[in-house]
């Protein structure tokens, strides 16, 4: 006991964590800003909330994010069936 808390004042080299990829639902990416409004207006009526992300020359909704691959595919299934369009991707 004592000689791991003494290695580790030491600064051995502990073995870095693996990072997973996380993954990213979105309801589509416009141009306009007004389209953009619109599809954020026609999903939550449809009862899906999104977020409306300003990228430079681009508006995205957003949905979710630091997601598993299982778990944003789900969820574009769960979106999917309220008729919304979503797409998943790499963070």
């Amino acid at each position: 006991m004592a000689e791991n808390k003494a290695s580790k004042a030491a600064g051995e080299a502990q073995e870095p964590h693996k990072k997973e990829k996380t993954y990213k639902v979105t309801c589509g990416t416009f141009k306009a800003r007004n389209e953009a409004l619109q599809r954020a207006a026609e999903a939550r009526r449809a009862g899906v909330h999104v977020s409306l992300i300003i990228c430079k020359t681009e508006y995205s909704l957003l949905y979710a994010e630091g997601m598993t691959k299982a778990e944003a595919e789900a969820a574009k299934k769960a979106i999917e069936a309220k008729k919304v369009n979503a797409e998943v991707s790499e963070q």
